[in-house]
Parts: C-alpha cells; sequence; structure tokens
C-alpha cells in the first residue's frame, strides 16, 4: 500500500495550500503595515493639530496681557 503523501495529488495540494499560506501570510503583513502607517500619519496630525492650537492661545494670551505686542522669548518660557 502506497504512503498517502507519496501520491502527487497530495504532494500537488500540500503544495497549493503551502503557496496559499504564503500568499495569505504577505497579504497580512502588507495590510499591518498599511493600517500601522496610516496611525502613525494620524497621530502625527493630531499632534500638530494640538501644538498649532496651544502656541496659538499661548501667543495670542501673551499679546492681550502686552495690548497687541508679540510675547518674548522669556515670558513664553515663562508661561511653560
Amino acid at each position: 500500500m502506497k504512503h498517502v503523501f507519496q501520491s502527487v495529488r497530495w504532494r500537488l495540494q500540500l503544495w497549493h495550500a503551502l503557496i496559499l499560506m504564503l500568499v495569505v501570510a504577505i497579504l497580512c503583513l502588507f495590510a499591518y503595515r498599511m493600517a500601522a502607517d496610516e496611525k502613525q500619519r494620524r497621530i502625527d496630525h493630531e499632534l500638530e493639530s494640538f501644538e498649532k492650537s496651544f502656541m496659538r492661545h499661548m501667543w495670542e494670551q501673551a499679546s492681550d496681557e502686552k495690548d497687541g505686542n508679540p510675547p518674548t522669548l522669556d515670558e513664553m518660557k515663562q508661561r511653560f
């Protein structure tokens, strides 16, 4: 009696399964990388928006106290 994996049919199915697993693994890695890049871009955008808002608020608050003149570097450091 022949061993099951000595049959051409089983060997062909095994090769197809291995190739399919490799393709699925590559697609999963690609999707993970795309999701990670998108998350990184979103975090960068949120930080940039927060920085702009924070600096605008600091600038407006300091300039209001000085009658519209821009704050000096020392005043900005003091506020932080």
